[in-house]
């Protein structure tokens, strides 16, 4: 599994007993997403892997293994795999695919010509913590599923909807915690009315 979000790989530890390389200790305290205080789990210990992906090599990655409770899938694709510098991919459908950033990965990609475009506000009030990635609900006034095209800050971002919502990450920068009003465009930390109170 791909996780863009994971800062690394883990590996289940049944899934290491059976690909027999070398595990070194490592008792790596694992947070979950948006979590600073208490880790989700520990790792048991970390190896050294080369990682092929669609055709796209990265050597010598750093894997942790964990405990096979702490996810369900042998093995969980992060950061120090998708961030290399030659690694690229995109989303096509209900995939992710991955090329050698020197291949002209995307010359051959269909251009999404018919996609609408919509104007998307948040669905509900929602705080947003400081320093954190935060989930925000956004929907339109038309009840559309698919592939759509929102303006955020004079940028297209395509977003796959759902009856006429979506939720997206927003990082929140700063010290302060902001409410994000109903109703109101997703836009900078500048546009938001409303502050949390500590």
């Amino acid at each position: 599994m791909i996780d863009t979000g994971s800062s690394g790989c883990l590996l289940r530890e049944s899934a290491a007993v059976r690909c027999g390389g070398e595990v070194l200790e490592d008792a790596t305290a694992l947070y979950g997403f948006g979590s600073q205080g208490v880790p989700a789990a520990r790792a048991i210990g970390r190896c050294r892997a080369d990682l092929l992906i669609d055709g796209v090599v990265g050597k010598n990655i750093q894997v942790l293994v964990v405990p096979d409770e702490a996810q369900s899938v042998d093995l969980l694709v992060g950061r120090t795999f998708t961030e290399l510098p030659y690694v690229t991919y995109a989303r096509l459908g209900g995939s992710l695919q991955f090329w050698h950033r020197d291949e002209c990965p995307f010359s051959h990609l269909e251009p999404f010509v018919s996609c609408p475009k919509l104007r998307l506000k948040t669905a509900e009030e929602t705080p947003l913590q400081a320093n954190v990635i935060n989930w925000v609900r956004l929907s339109s006034k038309s009840n559309v599923t698919g592939a759509v095209l929102f303006n955020n800050c004079g940028c297209e971002i395509l977003v796959d909807m759902e009856d006429g919502k979506v939720t997206v990450p927003v990082f929140t920068s700063g010290n302060d915690d902001v409410v994000h009003v109903k109703d109101k465009d997703l836009a900078t930390r500048q546009r938001w009315t409303s502050r949390v109170a500590r």
